[in-house]
């Protein structure tokens, strides 16, 4: 095999450091002087195999780094060495590593200082032992009298427990548990070789201590669902903008599925926390990828609402816009154990976000005074997934992972009209002066007013299609006549006959985030009707004339009939003729000396506003103006007399037409010649 490099001039490869294990092939390389300081140059190499086979390795960097003796250092070579995450440097002044597991080892087994510590080069981020730069390591334990200060604490004896043995640390056979939680105390001496004759060798002396520990035992394993305490309450969640919600569990079931309540009432302790939930996360693939927190906003909160009531708690989060979060609030009544209690709080959504059918998992609670449910255990690799544990039971060794199985957010669109509209009539607006009316307005109320909105935060949309409507509502919303203002309202135009209208139908829309034209979503169409401000005329009688001698051209008073009624309750049905709007106002009266009905000025003030909107008309049929005429209260007979009896029904119409459409009032007259 040869190496030829692409670049070759700008590094030199490191005589013997070529290996070969598993089909990989690693060499060291030195930048030489080609290189300048703080210059980094992508480069590959060309391997050929055999003398026939050529290929290029990927590229990789060189660079040079001025290196100081400050940048030589004692670190722990167990530590990962990738990206940012450098290896952990052994300091003065903070010695002890206990809480990594290098730090540590078994009381029974052994510690390789040698090959847990060595030498790195923090500026350059390398090994010394990867840039052919020779040095020597020695390893010490500090000896029985020896005095040192380790956290605060002046050591001056040992018991001898421990030994190190060709660099290797364990414990002595004799009294050997008596070293749990006891550090050995090792002085670690490297020594870099000068690379130039003249200058001294340099020297890093550090002591670090090395804890003896007890051998984590592996806990037994076992899953704990939480329940509603109330049989009918489940986790199906409709989604609120407004409000928290909360179920309250089980508590005795939670602590007696975890083996003891003793696990989380630390000796009886009154106190309160909150407990975070966990959500699965899935690729599009639908494989689980993690667990997400869903409770850390609550967790912000906890020192705000610590020991309140639930009530007072949740309000809190609506309070505080704290959103799409859900956490486990949990009391523990100390020696009244009645007084436990747990509560599952989902805070007041967002943005419509909703959640599809999920367990959630129970992680660590917010511990303070030391109180802490799952020990060590926040997260615990199960099948290559950092997976929650809620609760660790030391007196049993259990870890128990808790959830909260077919948890679930549903958004609901719903658009319920308030109760004082449910009739659904549109009849138009009054304006009103002091005690008198000015003017009518036909138009709807605005519907978002009319309407609740569930969820809050939905957004609706009221719309009237054209296509929907009957056939004399789609020409008058062609010409414009009947439209959707952008006020949300129905308005009407004078001189829509409003009879004709009869019923209107409303689309009510749910518009999603986004274009509401293409994603509106239909929830409802709904029949609104449409009614005239104006009532019917009051009732008359029919009224009769006999004339034996009937002549042409004869001309018959209606006035007189009127007053010739012998019924005075007939009579009076005439004289009280009366039409009136919704509100009582009088538009049309009798009119005892021109044509039998008037209209009061109040009617062209308020309903004649259009040219076409004429008033009142008193007539008589089409069919009957072939032997009749009729004007100003006076009907004429233009027929001819004849040797027979002779009866007719005169047909008779009071019309009074405005802006909204026509009222009529038919009666007759009752025309004989005959003897009585």
């Amino acid at each position: 095999r040869t190496l030829k490099s692409l670049v070759a001039d700008l590094r030199v490869y490191m005589d013997g450091s070529a290996t070969l294990a598993n089909g990989v092939l690693k060499l060291a390389m030195i930048p030489n002087e080609g290189i300048s300081e703080g210059t980094v140059v992508a480069t590959s190499l060309d391997v050929t195999m055999y003398g026939q086979y050529t290929s290029a390795s990927d590229y990789f960097t060189v660079g040079r780094t001025n290196v100081t003796t400050d940048n030589i250092k004692n670190a722990f070579t167990s530590t990962t060495v990738t990206g940012n995450n450098y290896p952990k440097i052994i300091t003065e002044g903070w010695n002890a590593y206990d809480g990594y597991d290098f730090g540590k080892f078994n009381y029974q087994g052994t510690y390789n200082v040698n090959d847990s510590i060595d030498v790195y080069i923090q500026s350059a981020k390398v090994w010394v032992k990867e840039t052919g730069i020779v040095y020597e390591k020695a390893f010490r334990l500090l000896d029985q009298n020896e005095e040192y200060t380790f956290k605060g604490q002046t050591i001056k004896t040992h018991q001898g427990i421990f030994e190190l043995k060709d660099n290797v640390l364990s414990v002595k056979s004799t009294n050997q548990a008596s070293a749990i939680d006891e550090y050995a105390a090792i002085e670690v001496t490297t020594t870099v070789k000068a690379q130039e004759e003249g200058i001294k060798d340099y020297e890093i002396k550090n002591v670090v201590f090395i804890k003896a520990v007890r051998p984590a035992v592996n806990p037994n394993f076992s899953t704990v669902a939480l329940k509603p305490l109330n049989a009918t309450d489940n986790f199906t969640f409709t989604y609120n903008s407004a409000k928290s919600q909360v179920i309250t569990l089980d508590v005795r079931d939670f602590e007696n599925a975890i083996e003891g309540r003793d696990v989380v009432s630390y000796n009886n302790t009154v106190y309160s926390t909150f407990v975070q939930l966990y959500i699965p996360e899935y690729d599009t693939a639908n494989k689980l990828v993690g667990y997400t927190n869903k409770s850390s906003q609550c967790f912000n909160s906890f020192w705000n609402v610590r020991n309140q009531d639930v009530t007072e708690v949740a309000k809190y989060f609506e309070d505080n816009a704290i959103v799409n979060e859900a956490v486990l609030y949990y009391k523990n009544g100390g020696n009244n154990a009645d007084k436990d209690s747990l509560f599952l709080i989902l805070t007041p959504g967002a943005g419509q976000k909703q959640i599809k059918k999920a367990n959630l998992l129970m992680g660590s609670i917010y511990s303070y005074n030391n109180y802490d449910w799952n020990s060590d255990y926040d997260m615990v690799m199960t099948d290559g997934i950092n997976t929650p544990y809620g609760v660790y039971n030391k007196y049993e060794n259990k870890l128990f992972k808790v959830t909260i199985n077919d948890f679930s957010v549903t958004y609901t669109f719903d658009c319920p009209i308030k109760d004082q509209y449910k009739n659904r009539i549109i009849m138009g607006e009054w304006v009103k002066s002091g005690a008198n009316y000015t003017d009518f307005i036909m138009q709807s109320q605005v519907f978002d007013e009319m309407y609740d909105v569930v969820p809050e935060d939905a957004i609706v949309k009221f719309d009237m299609a054209s296509k929907n409507q009957n056939a004399y509502v789609q020409e008058m919303m062609k010409s414009g006549d009947i439209k959707w203002a952008t006020t949300n309202q129905i308005v009407f135009t004078p001189r829509v006959d409003l009879a004709k209208v009869g019923k209107l139908k409303v689309d009510i829309y749910d518009i999603t985030a986004g274009d509401t034209d293409s994603k509106r979503v239909l929830f409802d169409t709904e029949e609104w009707t449409v009614q005239t401000p104006i009532l019917a005329f009051s009732d008359v009688v029919d009224l009769k004339y006999n004339n034996p001698a009937l002549a042409t051209g004869e001309q018959i008073n209606l006035f007189d009939l009127i007053n010739g009624l012998k019924v005075a309750a007939d009579k009076k049905k005439w004289t009280d003729l009366t039409l009136k709007d919704a509100v009582g106002n009088k538009l049309v009266v009798y009119d005892g000396a021109n044509d039998l009905a008037k209209a009061e000025p109040i009617a062209a003030t308020l309903y004649q506003k259009d040219s076409e909107s004429t008033g009142v008309k008193v007539d008589i049929s089409e069919a009957d103006k072939a032997e009749y005429s009729y004007a100003n209260g006076i009907l004429t007979w233009n027929g001819e007399p004849t040797g027979t009896v002779y009866e007719h029904d005169v047909q008779f119409i009071i019309t009074y037409t405005h802006d909204w459409g026509v009222v009529t009032k038919t009666f007759k007259v009752t025309v004989t010649r005959k003897v009585q």
